[in-house]
């Protein structure tokens, strides 16, 4: 079995379509390829600016059309006709720095029930059906 990690970010207010605001814990490295979710056209991250204490703001090698506020930006594949590059089937239970000494491990879950507003990315609507993840119905979100 091989697991790949779903980047992803929600778009913040205050950005633009080449400078875009985004949470922190993102994930995205300098040279990822990206796109706006629910388009086909990707770019590449150009830099990452980590100086403000409330978000990063995601540089890229050309626009995202249409981009604002309320957004998601996943990790694409980068062909012409683009596509994320993953399509999420668990879910990470914990967020974890690596400081580059013991095994680096990961929590994840297979088959969870899932309280949505404790998740710190976004969950886009056509990641679900229903209250469960798409692509892994054992995943089941709820709110209190």
């Amino acid at each position: 079995m091989s697991a790949g990690v779903v980047k992803i970010a929600k778009v913040l207010d205050g950005g633009t379509t080449t400078e875009a605001r985004v949470s922190k814990g993102h994930l995205f490295s300098v040279g990822d390829k990206v796109q706006k979710l629910g388009t086909t056209t990707s770019t590449t991250v150009s830099k990452i600016d980590t100086s403000n204490a409330d978000y990063d703001v995601l540089t890229f090698a050309a626009a995202i059309t249409g981009l604002a506020a309320g957004d998601s930006i996943q990790e694409s594949d980068g062909e012409s006709s683009a596509k994320p590059l993953y399509t999420p089937n668990m879910v990470v239970g914990a967020d974890l720095e690596f400081k580059g000494t013991g095994i680096p491990t990961i929590d994840a879950a297979y088959e969870a029930v899932v309280l949505y507003n404790n998740v710190n990315y976004p969950i886009p609507a056509d990641w679900l059906q229903g209250v469960t993840l798409k692509s892994n119905p054992n995943i089941l979100f709820i709110k209190q």
